[in-house]
């Protein structure tokens, strides 16, 4: 997946990926609530969970999940 990411990365302004094991790939910088949030290659099953809580702060998760759709 993370060679897939270079040409996402032309094409996106923001990349992620996950694997089928629970793994998150960050593909590309991103910022969340002004904080910069660098790419890592390395797979984290945790940082979509307080990302995702991280936006909750703002609005419920409902609605966020609704707006993937």
């Amino acid at each position: 997946m993370i060679a897939e990411f270079t040409g996402l990365n032309e094409k996106f302004k923001s990349v992620a990926g996950f694997e089928a094991n629970g793994g998150f790939l960050l593909g590309s910088d991103v910022v969340v609530n002004n904080k910069l949030l660098k790419k890592s290659s390395t797979r984290d099953a945790v940082i979509e969970a307080i990302m995702l809580l991280s936006f909750a702060q703002k609005s419920s998760i409902g609605k966020l999940v609704a707006d993937l759709r």
